[in-house]
């Protein structure tokens, strides 16, 4: 299910969208068909893909977003095929549609950490603690000193310092 090494990868927002737009399709098929773990295919679906996929840096994304997205689908396509009073049939399709399609969600959810698992996350999350931390973007910046140190400009002739740094002494 992975990607050969010479096979492009998706970028984190590339998975995004290919997540929503199948969540999307499979949300309005199952309401439009009936079918209540369509949703739940489409769901399967779209997580692996974007994992099996995935840049290997994108991995964080891809296994956080899927729930956040599907609900954003699943309104969508309630949205799209209510009938009625809209505002309570939209509430009424969505709540039953993550009731049905509940162990989808938890076994392809926990199914997607374990593939992201092989295919680097842990490095991920290590990598997102250190751009936390500061240490990455700024390596050796202690904070105290500013961080470009300002140079004088060298004129025509190559003696007069540039207004910016005239006054200051040199360290």
């Amino acid at each position: 299910m992975s990607a050969t090494p010479g096979q492009a990868r998706l970028t984190g927002r590339g998975c995004v969208v290919v997540m929503l737009l199948i969540f999307l399709v499979s949300d309005l098929l199952a309401s439009k068909l009936g079918l209540g773990w369509l949703d739940g295919l489409g769901y399967g679906t779209g997580c692996l893909l974007a994992v099996a996929y995935a840049r290997r840096e994108a991995l964080l994304l891809v296994v956080t977003a899927p729930p956040a997205l599907f609900l954003v689908a699943l309104v969508t396509a309630e949205l799209i095929t209510a009938t009625g009073s809209t505002l309570l049939a939209t509430a009424e399709g969505t709540l039953l549609a993550l009731a049905t399609g509940a162990p989808w969600l938890f076994a392809v959810t926990v199914a997607g950490l374990v593939v992201a698992m092989f295919r680097g996350l842990p490095q991920c999350v290590r990598d997102f603690k250190v751009e936390l931390s500061g240490r990455g973007a700024r390596s050796g910046y202690s904070g105290n000193e500013p961080l470009a140190r300002p140079r004088a400009a060298v004129g025509s002739g190559g003696s007069e310092p540039s207004a910016r740094g005239a006054g200051r002494p040199s360290a």
